[in-house]
C-alpha cells in the first residue's frame, strides 16, 4: 500500500527485462535497477541501469531504498547470503524488500531447462554431460536470446533460505513456500536418482520462496 504514494526510492534487483521498475516508476517512483546482464525491454531503458554482480560491493549508499523488489533472481546467485546483505544495507530502516524467485535448483523444474527438454527432475534422472550435449544438440533459448550455456542454479536447499531469512536481522513480514508435487511419481518411481544427495520432501516439492523482510533496527 505504501507503492501508492508517489516518491519512493525503489531497487528491482535481478531486473532482467526492467518492465517491474517500468512499471513502478510510471506510478512515480525512484526507480534503479541492477542485473550482470542487461537485456532490458526497450520500455525500461530511461531508467537507471548498473550492471553488476549483487555479490559484491554494489554502488549505493546504506540506507538509499524505501523498498527493494527481486523477482526470479535468487536462485541464481552464487552466494545469496552476501546478496542479501548488501541489499539491506542499502534499504531505509522501516524498508521492504521482496523477494520471489524460483525454480529452485532440487524441484521438478530446477534445472531450468525446461525450455528446451520439458523433463522434470531432468538433472537428477540424468548424467549432466548427457544433459550438456543434447542441450547442445538442441539449443537454448533464454533470456531472450539464444544462448551456449543454461543459467547458473544455486543448490541451496529450503533449509539454506528458511536459515538465512531466520539470522538476516529483518522482521519477516511474510514468508510462503510455492509447493510443486506435480511430479512425485518420479522419486517414487526412480528412488535411486534421489538417494544419497542429502535431500528432504520439502528439497523437492518446494518451487519458490515469496519473502517480505522489512528492516528494523538492530
Amino acid at each position: 500500500p505504501s507503492l501508492c504514494i508517489p516518491g519512493k526510492r525503489v531497487l528491482e534487483a535481478g531486473c532482467g527485462d526492467g518492465m517491474t521498475g517500468a512499471v513502478l516508476s510510471h506510478f512515480g517512483h525512484q526507480v534503479s535497477l541492477v542485473d550482470i546482464e542487461d537485456w532490458r525491454d526497450p520500455r525500461a531503458k530511461e531508467l537507471d541501469f548498473f550492471n553488476i554482480d549483487m555479490c559484491k560491493k554494489i554502488p549505493f549508499s546504506n540506507d538509499t531504498f524505501d523498498m527493494i523488489f527481486s523477482f526470479n533472481t535468487f536462485e541464481h546467485i552464487l552466494n545469496p547470503e552476501k546478496a542479501l546483505y548488501n541489499l539491506i544495507n542499502t534499504c531505509k530502516t522501516g524498508g521492504l524488500i521482496y523477494l520471489d524467485f524460483g525454480p529452485l535448483y532440487w524441484s521438478p523444474w530446477g534445472l531450468h531447462a525446461h525450455r528446451t527438454i520439458n523433463v522434470p527432475y531432468l538433472h537428477l534422472l540424468f548424467p549432466i554431460d548427457f544433459i550438456k550435449d543434447k542441450l547442445a544438440e538442441i539449443g537454448i533459448n533464454d533470456l531472450g536470446q539464444e544462448r551456449n550455456e543454461l543459467q547458473h542454479v544455486n543448490k541451496w536447499t529450503v533449509r539454506n533460505y528458511e536459515s538465512l531469512f531466520e539470522k538476516c536481522g529483518c522482521k519477516i513480514e511474510e514468508f510462503k513456500k510455492i509447493p510443486n508435487k506435480n511430479f512425485l511419481n518420479i522419486p517414487q518411481e526412480f528412488p535411486q536418482a534421489f538417494r544419497g544427495r542429502g535431500l528432504t520432501y520439502e528439497d523437492i516439492t518446494t518451487q519458490a520462496f515469496r519473502v517480505i523482510l522489512r528492516k528494523v533496527n538492530i
